[in-house]
């Protein structure tokens, strides 16, 4: 099945460095370039995709702060707590999710870990900003991951792999790997939403998770309905809608198979693919949000598909060789290739 958007890749990025220090700056660096770089082909044999790139508003590389760009090289990824120097950047998206929209993006490195990182989405325009502090945001049009963990953990035999993809409007998948292990450590997802809602009721449509899991299947891994936020499983799922954070909201992904809850019921998914060709279907992922009495659906994914009990990632070899056909975190298939194989 053809994507509906075009997409640009960079997977199976080797960013194993020699201690956790240098790994971690590695990962940062390569999630700075999935936003604003050019990535490779829907071949993945050429970096001529420049589509949906981010601008780079200002930028701290712990020594210099100004509105260029001071990550030039994985080196200028340098994490402190906030207050003393260290490295952030901020970018901006014009037209997203919807024209006449602008949304901000920025990664903060204010932690003493190197594995660890602070990741904000606004819908207003952050201001200052220094070499000891990212810029001030407001708080009520502002979603704030804090202290999120990105590497599961320095290993010298086992090599570290980061994973992303961009559309040609400028959504956004990554995530982070290690050899020996069978799950995605940390990932993240900002996904422009089809909705039938007009600009004026719905100006930002936008799907956006940013999270981490510490044991298997992945970093959406809890077995509901809809993916809510959990302080269990580390998973942090939000929805901007409008100009200001939906409070009191759990939003998520529906949920394409039974379990305990009652609100959400799909139809059951085999997590041994279809009985007429073992295959399977690229059922679309919906996203609903539940507050008080109110259930409401806010609108559907594009190329990102609900997939079954991630289970089926058990006893998998990272990385794959060749080009990726296919690709399942938790309980979704993300783009991998312009012609994924579901």
């Amino acid at each position: 099945m053809a994507p509906e958007r075009e997409w640009g890749f960079a997977w199976n990025v080797n960013i194993q460095g020699a201690d956790s220090g240098s790994t971690g700056q590695n990962g940062m660096y390569e999630l700075k370039k999935l936003f604003s770089g050019s990535l490779q082909n829907a071949a993945q044999s050429t970096g001529s995709f420049n589509s949906g790139n981010w601008t780079i508003l200002s930028s701290s590389n712990g020594t210099t702060c100004d509105t260029s760009d001071n990550w030039n090289a994985a080196s200028d990824v340098v994490w402190n707590v906030s207050g003393s120097n260290h490295s952030w950047i901020m970018f901006q998206k014009d037209d997203y999710p919807l024209s006449g929209s602008t949304t901000y993006a920025i990664i903060d490195c204010d932690n003493t870990n190197a594995y660890q990182h602070s990741f904000l989405i606004s819908t207003e325009l952050p201001f200052s900003g220094s070499t000891t502090g990212r810029p001030d945001t407001n708080d009520a049009k502002t979603y704030d991951f804090s202290d999120i963990q990105f590497l599961i953990g320095y290993s010298v035999s086992n090599l570290s792999y980061s994973h992303g993809s961009r559309s040609s409007v400028g959504d956004i998948v990554a995530m982070t790997t290690r050899q020996g292990f069978n799950y995605a450590r940390w990932g993240m997802i900002l996904n422009a939403l089809d909705t039938p809602r007009t600009s004026v009721v719905d100006p930002w449509p936008l799907f956006l998770a940013n999270g981490y899991y510490t044991t298997s299947p992945g970093f959406w891994a809890t077995a509901t309905n809809y993916q809510a936020l959990s302080s269990t499983s580390c998973v942090k799922t939000f929805w901007i809608n409008g100009n200001m954070q939906a409070l009191g909201h759990q939003t998520g992904i529906l949920r394409p198979y039974n379990t305990t809850a009652v609100n959400f019921q799909m139809t059951l998914m085999d997590s041994a693919g279809s009985d007429i060709d073992g295959k399977y279907p690229a059922m679309p992922a919906y996203i609903g949000s539940a507050v008080a009495n109110f259930r409401t659906l806010r609108g559907r994914m594009i190329d990102i598909f609900n997939a079954p009990h991630s289970g089926i990632t058990i006893g998998t070899v990272e990385p794959a060789t060749g080009t990726p056909t296919s690709c399942l975190i938790g309980h979704i298939w993300i783009p991998c290739n312009d012609t994924p194989v579901i």
